[in-house]
């Protein structure tokens, strides 16, 4: 019998081994700290685009987005909005024209519990050749008058 017992004993030993260097690794050490990394990146977006259009999404190396905090820092804020879950930028004003204004640059930071990360955000608005309607008017509006109906200038005569 203790021959028997001996053999079954070291028969579980490597399994009791294995499990030991397993709660070994499993101990209470704090987890590694995962780094946040966040780049510079640039979007591009044609003017005139409809509010809720989506620019591009903020790509961040090291943490799940929807698990960070994200803030936009500048007056860009006013024209595009980034959603807190997916990171998606999506214009969030009526107002975007080449003409006025060709790009944005604004800062996004991004944090957690443990840390933060800062990078610049570019958004090139692109130049669209806009469209008129040209009406030829009778002579009762004046001589050879010409009304331009520019949808985005409320138009005009010429």
């Amino acid at each position: 019998m203790l021959f028997k017992n001996t053999l079954t004993t070291l028969s579980s030993l490597p399994v009791v081994l294995l499990m030991l260097g397993f709660l070994a690794s499993c101990s209470d050490d704090p987890d590694p700290i995962s780094t946040i990394t966040l780049s510079d990146q640039t979007f591009s977006v044609d003017e005139n685009s409809p509010l809720g259009t989506t620019v591009g999404t903020i790509n961040i190396e090291g943490a799940a987005v929807g698990d960070l905090i994200i803030q936009m820092v500048g007056t860009a804020q006013n024209t595009f909005s980034v959603d807190q879950q997916t990171g998606a930028i999506t214009v969030n004003a009526n107002t975007l024209s080449f003409e006025d204004q060709e790009q944005y640059v604004f800062t996004v930071e991004i944090r957690d519990d443990q840390e933060s990360s800062t990078a610049a955000i570019t958004i090139n608005i692109n130049d669209v050749l806009e469209q008129y309607e040209i009406t030829l008017r009778p002579a009762s509006m004046g001589k050879d008058a010409l009304l331009i109906d520019d949808r985005f200038n409320g138009g005009g005569f010429i």
